[in-house]
């Protein structure tokens, strides 16, 4: 799954309301439909001489979700987010099936 957000730079509390809460509707799908324990954290990559940033949620070591954060010429914020679940439950599936 991928969705992709457009705002003015101005907007950070929006921008950080978005992440926000698509970390949040993950957490919970994992936590009502795969695992009950909570081993979630997120990492932040930047990359040298750029604006340009990457959110990660990861479960037990695996991304999970991730949005990337582009600042563009214009004034804008491009986010985009990622949902990587489907591998998550895969695999969980097989290493628990008798």
């Amino acid at each position: 799954m991928q969705k992709r957000y457009c705002l003015d730079n101005s907007e950070t509390e929006k921008i950080d309301q978005i992440i926000d809460d698509f970390f949040h509707q993950i957490r919970e799908i994992i936590l009502i439909k795969i695992d009950k324990s909570p081993n979630f954290e997120i990492k932040s990559y930047t990359f040298p001489r750029s604006d340009e940033k990457i959110e990660a949620l990861l479960y037990r070591g695996q991304p999970v979700a991730n949005v990337t954060i582009a600042k563009d010429e214009q004034g804008r914020t491009n986010l985009t987010l990622f949902k990587n679940i489907d591998d998550l439950r895969k695999t969980r599936i097989s290493n628990y099936s008798p």
